[in-house]
């Protein structure tokens, strides 16, 4: 482990982009497993971190949530996932849930919102960390699952939650739906990030700039393939948060070393990096940030505009 490691192991760190169900530690699912007398699950239950495609990934993602279905497990959830930020001096986060998912899979969703914030709230005091929630949306369930979600943050006010995300596969015209509950958000006091450029091109991110007006872009490294594009979300101060094991595990660059994230900081891009589903990539924050020194030849005076970047576009307000 060299010095520049250990120094971003230590180091206080905020993340922004990152999905509770996907980054549950196994001990969780087994902890919750035992409880509740259903099989426990081995070693292999994460089983690599290289997906054959999004299908594959939504699999696993889906043997997740299959353990989560009370307030306890809810509660469980948020107080180990506090944990592990601060095992890793994440001292910030704004972590995403799918409420609509959850609840379109049987769950009472007042027991889930409030046994996660009542589970955050108690690893905060313990372990001395800052949990933010967002509310993230799956395009493919259109916008009455949007329209839900407004509805929840209405109905069961938690303070933590800041904001909301579109999020899911990219398809052709699925951006104009969510522009009314987007706007929605914005009146309601929430601030609002979009998946884009994921597994699309420039066109997807252009069109969600104009359409959803988010205040950060995840991914966006489809960007890349229009100069004009980039420059707009240079002069416009628009972030993209970046997640690189993702990109590379899910296919949406075809290699490790194709990544766009020396390019795109290069070009003035400001970017954030994150984990996205960091159980389902068996990663850590740190392990990003050394993957930009030993892949991308980023300096450490670099790694710190990025630690401090983190801090700078987050909702902490």
């Amino acid at each position: 482990m060299t010095d520049d490691f250990k120094e971003i192991e230590k180091m206080e760190k905020a993340e922004l982009h990152i999905h509770l169900e996907g980054a549950v530690n196994l001990a969780t699912i087994q902890k919750i497993a035992r409880r509740k007398k259903m099989p426990r699950p081995g070693d292999d239950f994460y089983p690599n971190s290289h997906y054959q495609n999004f299908e594959d990934f939504t699999r696993v993602f889906e043997n997740v949530l299959a353990y989560f279905t009370s307030e306890a497990d809810f509660f469980d959830l948020g107080y180990d996932f506090a944990e592990h930020q601060a095992k890793q001096n994440i001292v910030y986060t704004e972590a995403s849930l799918m409420p609509h998912v959850h609840e379109m899979m049987g769950r009472d969703i007042k027991a889930v919102l409030e046994g996660l914030d009542k589970g955050l709230a108690a690893g905060e005091k313990d372990f001395g960390v800052k949990v933010r929630l967002i509310y993230s949306i799956s395009r493919m369930m259109g916008a009455q699952a949007a329209w839900a979600t407004l509805d929840y943050i209405d109905k069961y006010p938690i303070s933590r939650v800041v904001g909301i995300d579109l999020a899911g596969m990219e398809v052709k015209d699925s951006i104009l739906p969510f522009e009314a509950p987007f706007e929605k958000a914005r009146q309601m006091g929430l601030l609002t990030i979009a998946h884009s450029g994921e597994f699309s091109g420039s066109d997807h991110v252009g069109h969600t700039l104009d359409i959803l007006k988010p205040s950060r872009i995840g991914h966006g490294i489809g960007c890349c393939e229009d100069g004009s594009l980039v420059r707009r979300l240079v002069e416009e101060n628009v972030p993209l948060d970046i997640s690189i094991s993702s990109n590379v595990s899910l296919h949406a660059v075809s290699s490790l070393e194709a990544h766009p994230v020396r390019r795109l900081f290069d070009q003035g891009v400001k970017l954030t990096l994150n984990t996205d589903d960091p159980a389902l990539f068996k990663t850590s924050l740190t392990d990003q940030y050394e993957m930009l020194m030993t892949y991308f030849s980023f300096s450490r005076k670099e790694i710190l505009q990025l630690v401090r970047n983190a801090f700078v576009f987050s909702f902490n307000h």
